[in-house]
């Protein structure tokens, strides 16, 4: 029974992680089918901070949960999950509130036409991203894959739905596919973390919490820089069409990004379970496997990808022609990505181990400036490059500290 159980898991989880891909890509896809290149440039640029908010939740709570939770005792496990929903609660809010005021000083202070409707959106979609992953986060962390599918079915209807009456309407900019996100995230999601967990913070559970977010959270504002920042040089070097460009070229890998997620979602509570029963062998294990079958998989993916590419430019239209070689930039870059997730996970089950993280994040920060800085103005191919070399120093100094640490166990 156990064994049918994890086979469900992990068949729901992979589900999931296809489901959201396809969103993504459709939504994308409505942008370079109905929208001009700059209104999906306008997208992205706004697209790009709300992932700085959520990679600031997982630092301060999804990741620590992550954490904390599996290796709790069974009577402390409802105060974890109170204090964490409590959290994101306060969290979600103020951080929707700040987006909307944030962005009308940006277009007061850079002389932009003041689009009220565009800030509102932007700070709505902010708070249903964020109420989405939270919950789809916690549900993962306590095994529980096909509730977060059925959650993101429920997601992604309501979103395509929205998208459809845009496209029908000629109506398809980066304002009205914010508030749709946002409309899609907070109608299924937020209810049910209210109702099921209470709003209440236990002072310890968030020492405990913040042990690890406090280095986390460096980390994870470095590494926003490193893998997101390009977007807002391109534009200003560039123009937001050719942000459009990078944008579409990245578009057919998704799949691959969202899969790393989806292992991340189901092996990091593992790994964490094992540390705290001090089974450094099963982490060692799990880990290097997931590698050699995730660099396969990667590799039969992107030779389908290559073969189906005059199909698939098709879809793209004549505006995306030419886009194979950043593709395969691209590919590239998360050729080196996946055994770093990986990797990190062992990293990940003590605060030193965020500590270590957080550091790196600093020296990644060192090469991307100057990298971009020199390289960019050569061109889109030459900011991926820049990208691909701050992943493989990352990829080298999170697997030297990985493989130290497994003989001799974690501390």
């Amino acid at each position: 029974m156990l064994k049918n159980e994890k086979l469900v898991t992990a068949f729901a989880a992979l589900i999931d992680q296809a489901w959201l891909s396809l969103l993504n890509f459709a939504v994308s896809l409505a942008f370079i089918r109905a929208a001009p290149k700059e209104e999906y440039g306008l997208y992205i640029l706004l697209l790009t901070p709300v992932f700085l908010i959520q990679g600031v939740q997982n630092a301060l709570f999804l990741s620590p949960q992550a954490t904390i939770l599996p290796a709790s005792a069974l009577e402390k496990k409802a105060t974890v999950r109170a204090t964490s929903s409590a959290l994101q609660a306060g969290f979600g809010l103020i951080s929707g509130v700040l987006g909307v005021v944030v962005l009308l000083i940006y277009q007061y202070v850079t002389l932009q036409t003041f689009d009220l409707m565009l800030a509102l959106a932007f700070g709505f979609g902010t708070v249903g991203a964020l109420a989405r992953e939270g919950i789809r986060a916690s549900q993962y962390v306590e095994g529980m894959a096909t509730r977060a599918l059925f959650g993101d079915l429920i997601y992604g209807f309501l979103l395509m739905a929205c998208i459809a009456l845009f496209m029908a309407g000629d109506e398809v900019t980066a304002a009205n596919v914010l508030a749709a996100m946002g409309l899609a995230g907070v109608l299924p999601l937020a209810r049910m973390a209210l109702v099921k967990t209470g709003l209440k913070i236990d002072r310890g559970v968030w020492k405990e919490f913040w042990a690890c977010g406090r280095w986390a959270l460096p980390a994870v504002l470095v590494t926003w820089l490193n893998f997101n920042s390009y977007s807002y040089v391109v534009a200003a070097v560039l123009g937001a069409a050719l942000v459009a460009d990078i944008s579409a070229a990245r578009l057919f890998l998704m799949p691959v990004g969202l899969t790393i997620t989806a292992w991340s979602n189901l092996a990091r509570p593992k790994i964490s379970a094992m540390h705290a029963r001090r089974d450094f062998s099963a982490i060692r294990r799990l880990s290097l496997n997931s590698i050699t079958a995730g660099i396969t998989a990667f590799a039969g993916y992107m030779l389908i990808i290559v073969l189906a590419y005059p199909w698939l430019e098709s879809l793209l239209g004549k505006n995306y022609s030419g886009l194979l070689p950043l593709t395969l930039a691209w590919a590239v870059f998360f050729f080196m990505n996946l055994p770093r997730c990986v990797l990190m996970a062992t990293l990940m089950t003590t605060p030193s181990g965020y500590r270590e993280l957080h550091h790196f994040s600093w020296l990644a920060l060192m090469l991307l400036i100057p990298g971009l800085t020199i390289f960019s103005p050569h061109g889109a191919t030459w900011v991926i490059g820049v990208l691909c070399a701050v992943e493989l120093l990352q990829a080298l100094l999170i697997g030297r500290s990985a493989l130290a640490k497994w003989p001799r166990g974690l501390k």
